[in-house]
């Protein structure tokens, strides 16, 4: 039977935590640009409960589990057996990097959302400047109010993607986590941004992957079968859900079967076979562990030096808009001037944002990649803290 969807706990509208991002910048409140339900509350989830939920949902490792205990009953310390639990556990480490991605995608969504707010409450704001200006008879809002319209445009086409983009992903954590779809409110992304990157280097990080990988420790296992544990590969309809699954769907060779040369020359020809086919998978499998935590490593090196030159590049357009405004009984700020400044300061902070939580994305992919999520007893070697 079928457990029962999971249900969030909820608080207040008002009450939901600030997503922390930990950039020292004055960020407009973040807010999800579609209300469904009671809009005075929202379903709390944070990243270890997102984690914890998709990995206990993961199909796939649910079915590699049963069979794997269906294919070696007897004995739960066969290689048999302890190569579908590997390879179970790899599958929810897989169920929780994407389960964490959608939830920090949302995140995104909530924060560029309140930012798109803000730029609206700013155009709203220099629309009321220029018909002052007009009034006063020292400019014509017709020179401003065409690009004005414009911009608002260009942010309101911004949040209806949000919007569409909210819905999608709320849509995929409800069924990567079994969310109970009676509770309608949005799904709130409680946490904060983990504070520091603590590594030995990119070697290090690759050492852990081939230590924790549990599609590595599957092949490895199963390259531990004896001649008389060869079951059937590659047979029925099991196969195609997953190659594992396979092993499952043979029988295995009866002892009294290997009185007869032939079938023990057969059995020892396709065990040797198959030694052979896993030592290769398993020399590829090294590679390209290898080469995907490298490329998610750099990527990570990549962010980090953009947000930092984003940020020196956000506190000189501020250092050189401060010195303009010091100076403007020499020359005066005009509107133009003072929209263009709050454009291009928009612009960088939504920039910001996204880099900064694209970093948090990337951290994911990181333990993705070395097979540490999905399980407490692995642990990861970055933590939400």
């Amino acid at each position: 039977m079928r457990p029962a969807p999971t249900s969030l706990r909820t608080v207040q509208w008002e009450a939901r935590p600030p997503i922390q991002l930990d950039l020292n910048l004055d960020v407009p409140e973040a807010a999800p640009p579609f209300v469904e339900g009671d809009p005075s509350d929202v379903r709390l989830l944070t990243p270890a409960e997102c984690e914890s939920l998709s990995a206990a949902h993961s199909s796939l490792a649910a079915l590699l589990t049963s069979a794997g205990f269906d294919a070696a009953a007897t004995c739960e310390r066969s290689p048999l057996h302890s190569a579908f639990a590997c390879q179970a556990a790899f599958e929810r480490n897989q169920s929780s990097g994407d389960a964490l991605i959608a939830y920090y995608r949302l995140a995104s969504v909530y924060l560029q959302f309140g930012l798109s707010v803000h730029s609206l409450n700013e155009l709203k704001r220099f629309e009321d400047l220029v018909q002052r200006l007009e009034t006063q008879g020292v400019a014509r809002s017709m020179e401003h109010q065409g690009a004005i319209n414009q911009s608002r445009l260009d942010v309101l086409q911004k949040q209806a993607q949000l919007e569409y983009s909210q819905r999608v992903l709320t849509a995929q954590l409800r069924e990567m986590l079994d969310l109970d779809p009676a509770q309608l409110s949005p799904i709130w992304t409680d946490f904060e941004a983990t504070p520091s990157l603590v590594s030995n280097g990119v070697t290090a990080e690759i050492e852990i992957a081939l230590a924790h990988r549990g599609d590595l420790q599957a092949l490895e296992h199963l390259q531990s079968l004896s001649p008389r544990d060869l079951l059937g590969l590659n047979s029925g309809w099991a196969t195609s859900i997953h190659p594992l699954l396979g092993f499952a769907a043979g029988v295995p060779v009866r002892p009294w079967q290997l009185l007869f040369c032939k079938h023990r020359t057969a059995l020892e020809n396709a065990w040797c076979q198959q030694q052979r086919q896993l030592t290769e998978l398993i020399i590829t499998k090294r590679r390209a562990i290898s080469v995907e935590v490298e490329e998610v490593w750099y990527s990570l090196e990549k962010r980090q030096r953009t947000i930092e030159l984003k940020q020196r590049a956000l506190a000189s357009l501020d250092a050189d808009w401060n010195a303009r405004l010091a100076a403007k009984d020499i020359l005066p700020v005009t509107v133009a001037s003072e929209t263009d400044y709050s454009n291009r300061r928009l612009v960088l902070t939504s920039e910001l944002l996204q880099e900064r939580i694209e970093l948090e994305i990337d951290l994911v992919r990181l333990q993705k990649a070395q097979g540490t999520l999905g399980t407490r007893a692995a642990g990861g070697h970055f933590q939400y803290r």
